[in-house]
């Protein structure tokens, strides 16, 4: 089983929860995905910041996968601009229903996010949408 992860709003606000169920799931062999908007550079430093590795200890870095919503976009050729802060998006559709596509590429079974946004992209694939607020 794959399961994915948001950063943002999920594995930087709720890590006393999502570290140790990364623990269980990956001990038994399920594979952690994070799934987040910025770039995949980007993504793994916000990762280091919240000392991912270190408690997730079961995840060896070069294991884990790591998909950005910003990433997948631009390979698509979907237009993308940056903000006064920096950050990069695109517009609303294609960045709305980017996890969704990431999920179905990557066979992903799981996501867990912050945003319901995202939720109506995934009426139509095999990847079950879970909201943080149903685990907590």
């Amino acid at each position: 089983m794959k399961v994915a992860f948001d950063v943002h709003g999920v594995l930087d606000t709720h890590p006393k929860i999502m570290f140790p169920m990364i623990n269980i799931l990956k001990k038994t062999r399920n594979q952690i995905c994070v799934i987040s908007g910025p770039t995949h550079a980007t993504i793994k430093e916000d990762l280091e910041k919240i000392k991912f590795f270190e408690e997730c200890r079961e995840i060896n870095p070069m294991f884990i996968s790591i998909y950005s919503v910003v990433d997948f976009l631009q390979r698509q050729g979907v237009k993308t601009w940056k903000d006064d802060k920096g950050d990069i998006w695109a517009d609303d559709q294609s960045w709305w229903d980017s996890k969704a596509k990431i999920c179905k590429n990557h066979d992903i079974d799981f996501i867990i996010d912050d945003s319901e946004k995202y939720r109506s992209a995934f009426g139509l694939i095999d990847c079950e949408f879970i909201h943080i607020d149903e685990l907590i």
